[in-house]
């Protein structure tokens, strides 16, 4: 049961990365603004 909560949990924060990270690419080529790679590196940081 705790495995399973854990493993849940690690992929919901994996998905939730990438989709921050697809969102950030986007954003990054839609308005060209050097704040946008601040918050690329925030979730890698805490993620990391």
């Amino acid at each position: 049961m705790i495995v399973r909560t854990f493993m849940s949990r690690s992929v919901l924060l994996l998905v939730t990365a990438v989709g921050t990270l697809v969102g950030i690419c986007v954003l990054r080529f839609v308005v060209a603004h050097p704040g946008i790679m601040l918050l690329a590196v925030v979730p890698i940081a805490l993620l990391g």
